[in-house]
């Protein structure tokens, strides 16, 4: 009897295991949830998220409704965001696979950082004696932009977020076209998406009035990277409410169900570890850095890393409450009834504090639910701050694959999908070998 006993026990959780399997072996792409996929900054390190949308689009068959970047992030964004919008499934996948095959070749093409960058003559002397107001010029990356991004394509592709920030006020804006409603004028849009990218100093900012000023005044603003605030454009995909007041990012994002993110850097919740990308930072068999010029790059590295960390801690705790928020409600359903459980969710909805756009309606005054969250990000920092600008084809090739896998990895570790690294070692190299020389190299 008692073998008997032993013998049930085991099969039950034997059933209630593989139970677990299926459930997490579940493919997120393969419902009819709509998805946004974010992408971070981070200059060379686009690569990186282009190959990981690579992944994600072609090798795992992901279509995606939003998109949204900061810096080198919304240049891809804009780029894939140019496929075709279209309620066929099948249609609007093979649309953004043409735009995922574009992105890869054209981080493909580029033969070294002049074809983004060019350094001005004397710019670290007239810096040092006049307060010069830019290190480079851009002008590569204005002509790259025009060349691959069309107004045309946007307004009738996908919804896109750009990301940045105003230099005078310190405040993190975003532009948005969606479905050919554009929040700036479609001639300045590109403007736009260059200042995302401009670093202050590094290049000289573009000048345009601020939207928050009163149509009367003639002002402008400096616009810059957006990174100088938010490192991850995750906050607008949540809805802060006080008390029955809800702020909604202007414009609001259309109904979502998933959201798939990109990070340029490793990130573990909880931690705020970051270790030094290169072992020659320090002086020999000591953990002291004492040249002046690692220390800057250090230094600058460990501020940025902040509200890269904060962007990402925020998105998932907003999600961890909706998620109990969810639990709740349930529980109140199964003791008080559904008529009770009705009035006390539209009791809980004038109080909580955030809401997302997951719901059934922009409108209903139902509790929206939590995403369904995919973050892809690498173990170890592929690039240095050194690098950021190093668009040399053999750092590109290296970044791409470390994109691509990480991108399986997540799918894997994630959703309990099998790997399917060899098809990143078939499209972007052989070995992650490739990817441990560049990042040791110095």
């Amino acid at each position: 009897m008692a073998l008997s006993n032993t013998f049930r026990f085991g099969i039950v959780t034997a059933i209630l295991l593989a139970l677990v399997v299926v459930s997490r072996a579940q493919d997120p792409c393969g419902s009819l949830d709509r998805r946004a996929l974010v992408f971070s900054g981070g200059g060379i390190k686009g690569a990186f998220e282009a190959g990981a949308a690579y992944h994600l689009i072609v090798h795992r068959a992901c279509d995606f409704h939003d998109f949204s970047g900061i810096s080198v992030g919304a240049i891809n964004a804009a780029i894939l965001a140019q496929a075709l919008s279209s309620n066929d499934r099948e249609t609007s996948h093979a649309a953004l696979v043409v735009q995922a095959e574009s992105l890869v070749n054209i981080w493909a093409s580029l033969k070294s950082s002049r074809d983004i960058v060019k350094p001005r003559k004397l710019a670290g002397l007239r810096f040092a004696m006049f307060g010069t107001e830019n290190f480079n010029d851009f002008s590569p990356l204005r002509r790259l932009l025009a060349a691959n991004v069309s107004i045309n394509k946007l307004a009738a592709g996908r919804p896109l977020r750009i990301g940045l920030t105003c230099f005078w006020d310190g405040t993190y804006q975003e532009v948005a076209a969606a479905r050919g409603d554009f929040s700036v004028p479609k001639s300045r849009l590109l403007e736009y998406l260059y200042a995302s990218s401009v670093l202050p100093v590094m290049g000289r900012m573009p000048r345009f009035a601020s939207r928050d000023q009163e149509p009367d005044t003639h002002r402008v603003a400096q616009f810059g990277d957006a990174s100088l605030r938010h490192v991850i454009p995750v906050a607008s995909y949540f809805v802060v409410c006080s008390g029955s007041d809800c702020s909604r990012a202007k414009p609001a994002h259309e109904l979502l169900q998933q959201l798939f993110v990109i990070a340029t850097s490793p990130y573990v919740r909880g931690s705020d570890l970051l270790p030094v990308a290169h072992a020659n930072y320090r002086r020999a068999d000591t953990e002291l850095i004492t040249d002046g010029r690692k220390i800057m790059r250090r230094a600058i590295a460990l501020m940025a890393d902040t509200p890269f960390r904060t962007d990402l801690d925020f998105m998932l705790l907003a999600n961890q409450w909706l998620a109990w928020r969810e639990h709740s409600d349930s529980e109140s359903a199964l003791r008080a009834g559904t008529e009770s459980a009705s009035n006390a969710t539209f009791a809980i909805a004038t109080t909580f504090p955030l809401e997302s756009y997951n719901r059934e309606g922009l409108d209903s005054y139902a509790h929206s639910h939590p995403y369904r969250i995919g973050i892809v990000k690498p173990k170890e920092e592929t690039a240095d701050l050194a690098d950021l600008l190093s668009f040399s084809p053999q750092m590109i090739r290296a970044q791409l694959l470390a994109g691509c896998l990480a991108a399986d990895e997540t799918m894997q570790s994630e959703f309990g999908l099998a790997s399917l690294g060899s098809a990143c070692a078939d499209r972007f190299g052989n070995s992650r070998s490739q990817i441990a020389a560049i990042v040791r190299q110095r």
